[in-house]
């Protein structure tokens, strides 16, 4: 399987094309909602953004290993992952933000992940502006670089490596 950086998804243009083309060639998607050990609640942004995507949720599972990181979290603080079908009704919704880096704490859910056949062949972390794409699919690589989406190759991964979860197959 061969990786490849994902640049340019903070222009919103492209943003959009990319959110449109994941989502087609996607299972289910996933966040992260954070929160601190003191329980804050939880801005109405991210809200209003659960309650939006609730009709499409697959589960949801409070873990210190997400797709894009893992915690120790000696603090205590409290990670919620939760994954969503990948239909059309979602395209909507992922694209009321400006770009990708807009998908984190405190003002929205945390960290958009792409699954196919439960692995995370999309990863995300907005706090430190990296995206990462896994995948043998060349159809995909082809149809988002003709969407202007710059792919910059990166090493291959063995299957075992990447993030896997059965329960967003569905």
């Amino acid at each position: 399987m061969r990786s490849y950086y994902v640049e340019g998804l903070e222009n919103k243009i492209k943003y959009i094309s990319f959110v449109r083309v994941m989502v087609q060639m996607s299972d289910a998607f996933s966040f992260v909602y954070f929160k601190y050990n003191e329980r804050r609640t939880l801005r109405v942004t991210v809200k209003n953004i659960k309650q939006k995507l609730q009709p499409y949720k697959l589960y949801s599972k409070k873990t210190n290993i997400l797709p894009s990181m893992f915690t120790l979290n000696e603090s205590g603080h409290i990670y919620n992952l939760v994954a969503y079908k990948s239909v059309p009704e979602v395209v909507d919704i992922l694209v009321l933000v400006d770009s990708l880096w807009d998908w984190d704490y405190p003002n929205y859910p945390m960290d958009l992940c792409f699954f196919k056949n439960g692995y995370a062949h999309f990863i995300s972390s907005a706090h430190e502006e990296y995206s990462i794409l896994y995948t043998d699919d060349k159809n995909l690589v082809q149809l988002l670089r003709e969407h202007d989406i710059k792919l910059i190759a990166y090493k291959k991964m063995e299957k075992n490596e990447l993030y896997y979860d059965s329960k967003t197959i569905w």
